[in-house]
């Protein structure tokens, strides 16, 4: 983005995702600047949009399950394999998550990886309470 790191506040790390080619760290951190719709995109963001963090807070991700079945490929090789072609690949299930009825929908890492960044900072804020709130809201 055309943003100069000046501009950039990190606060940290706060999780990553390893996949089988790659490794994605996510960092959070503030944007010190004027005007937000100024920021310009490059060809890896989509579009730049805001989210109030309180609505974050108390929204919940909806969570879509998807299959995902293996594609033949010519150089895959069948032959060294009992059933050949045949053979009874297991079938892989994957949790999408969508954070829905905002005015953008949030989904995929972007939604897991902000998904994690609401834990930890409602995890914090139940941590600042007086301990005895933190007894009243378990019901005790």
């Amino acid at each position: 983005m055309t943003v100069d790191a000046s501009q950039i506040q990190l606060w940290g790390e706060i999780d990553y995702l390893v996949q089988s080619s790659r490794t994605i760290h996510c960092f959070v951190g503030q944007l010190v600047v004027d005007d937000w719709k100024s920021i310009q995109p490059n060809e890896e963001v989509d579009k730049v949009f805001i989210v109030p963090l309180r609505q974050l807070l108390f929204t919940d991700p909806v969570y879509y399950r998807l299959e995902a079945t293996p594609i033949e490929t010519t150089d895959f090789p069948f032959d060294r394999i009992r059933n050949g072609k045949y053979y009874q690949f297991s079938q892989e299930y994957r949790s999408i998550p969508f954070y829905e009825n905002l005015e953008e929908t949030i989904w995929g890492m972007t939604a897991q990886f902000t998904k994690c960044l609401t834990d930890i900072l409602n995890d914090e804020s139940i941590a600042k309470k007086n301990p005895s709130d933190i007894e009243k809201s378990k019901g005790r």
